[in-house]
């Protein structure tokens, strides 16, 4: 056990070595980075903005309005089923003709089983124009 004591001390002593030498490393190249640097010349940053304008022209001009097309003017309209009344007539016509022939074939006791048949062919109608809708 002692001697896995002196290996993990060991150890630390050479990682701390190394990170000294690392920080070392890193303020050097940080003078010299500094250095580098070139110092705040009137000519560069006149030539700075001129390129700043330059490009902030060249953005007006591609995104102007006269690039772009117009927007397209689009008329509101009724879809074509709805706009089909000649057969809802037709539907309106034919189910009052079954109301009367039901009427007449029964008798009189008959009315409220004729409204209720004319209530089944409503639904039935309902549901024949509801798939007509999808498919249109």
């Amino acid at each position: 056990m002692g001697e896995t004591m002196k290996e993990i001390q060991m150890a630390l002593v050479t990682v701390q070595d190394v990170m000294s030498r690392q920080q070392v490393q890193l303020k050097q190249l940080g003078t010299q980075s500094a250095a580098c640097l070139p110092l705040a010349d009137p000519q560069v940053d006149r030539q700075l903005n001129e390129i700043k304008s330059e490009v902030a022209s060249l953005k007006a001009m591609l995104l102007s309005r006269k690039q772009f097309p117009a927007a397209p003017s689009i008329v509101p309209m009724i879809p074509s089923w709805q706009m089909n009344t000649t057969s809802r007539k037709d539907d309106v016509a034919a189910t009052s003709t079954i109301k009367t022939e039901l009427l007449s074939s029964n008798g009189s006791h008959a009315e409220s089983d004729a409204e209720d048949h004319i209530e089944v062919i409503a639904e039935v109608k309902e549901q024949i124009d509801w798939e007509r809708e999808g498919r249109e």
